[in-house]
């Protein structure tokens, strides 16, 4: 507790706890309306593509956050261990790969992304605060992605080449 010297120190420390108390409360409302509110909150699940995933993440971008968007053009192949950033490559119609080789596609981010949603979720609910990290990459794991990485490629510069009529 704080010692009070005079009036004027009682005053201004009543006021603080005054407003303090006024604060609380207004936190307290808001937080239960809120509640009130998700608890009317009607949500449909639907299947989406994962370009509609990525013209959400673009169109919520208030404050122009995002960078990739505007580096990635169709055609173009993103190296990204981040499945968002690889459903948002996808969504420019640029091919996407992860550094152990694997080509991320239309068929598989929507999939990647909910088992990304589950084991974060899982994590956040088993109370361990240290998980290992990934194993030391190895030369195999260079080898192996260098392979697919030259495949995707081919197969980028031919689909390109089709499209455009240069092949």
């Amino acid at each position: 507790m704080l010692a009070v010297h005079n009036a004027e120190q009682k005053q201004t420390i009543d006021a603080i706890g005054g407003k303090a108390d006024q604060i609380d409360k207004l936190i307290s409302n808001l937080f239960h309306a809120t509640l009130e509110e998700l608890e009317q909150l009607e949500v449909k699940p639907e299947e989406l593509s994962s370009q509609v995933l990525a013209e959400m993440i673009t169109q919520s971008d208030h404050l122009k956050k995002i960078k990739s968007s505007s580096i990635c053009h169709k055609g173009d192949v993103v190296v990204s261990q981040d499945y968002g950033v690889a459903a948002m490559a996808l969504g420019k119609g640029a091919y996407a790969i992860h550094q152990s080789g694997k080509w991320y596609t239309n068929d598989n981010i929507d999939q990647m992304l909910m088992e990304r949603h589950l084991n974060k979720k899982a994590r956040r609910s088993s109370h361990k605060n240290h998980m290992k990290g990934p194993r030391k990459r190895t030369e195999d794991d260079d080898v192996r992605f260098g392979q697919s990485f030259e495949k995707l490629i081919l197969i980028a510069k031919s689909k390109e080449g089709a499209q455009s009529g240069t092949l």
